[in-house]
């Protein structure tokens, strides 16, 4: 009775280690940003079926890219809904560029210096206008 005793010990102490020193399994999950959520450390836009929660197939998005100049009257930079996910506008020019989400744009705006870039996190549903400090103020945009 004593060994029977002695060996359901040990393996109740045995299966408490275990446990102690076990991971967890539990899947990391992002949002992700005009998506749903998925698992893992590389995250991607999903879609999802109806209004189950389980994650189907990654939604392939293709990237769009211009160029432009814009001078020292407002204009279009970003025409609305051009981009969904995100968008990166670069100042491509020697001169100050001007942005702004209504029009006109002015030129005591949001700056963006000579080389620098700002990146919006979504896509923007309205237009982007932009005015230069000079004429031919060029940049470039980039995002999906």
């Amino acid at each position: 009775m004593r060994k029977l005793l002695a060996s359901l010990v040990l393996l109740a102490s045995l299966r408490a280690f275990a446990q102690q020193n076990t991971p967890a399994q539990a899947p990391y999950v992002m949002p992700v940003v005009g998506g749903a959520v998925v698992s893992g450390s590389n995250p991607v836009p999903v879609s999802v079926s109806g209004t189950s929660s389980v994650i189907t197939t990654p939604v392939a998005k293709a990237g769009v890219s211009t160029t432009g100049s814009v001078g020292i009257t407002s204009a279009t930079i970003v025409p609305a809904a051009t981009y969904t996910g995100w968008v990166t506008i670069q100042n491509t020019s020697a001169n100050i560029l001007y942005l702004s989400f209504t029009t006109p744009a002015t030129a005591s705006g949001n700056a963006i210096a000579a080389g620098a870039s700002i990146t919006l996190p979504f896509g923007p549903t309205n237009a982007l206008y932009g005015i230069g400090s000079a004429t031919a103020t060029t940049f470039a945009t980039a995002g999906y």
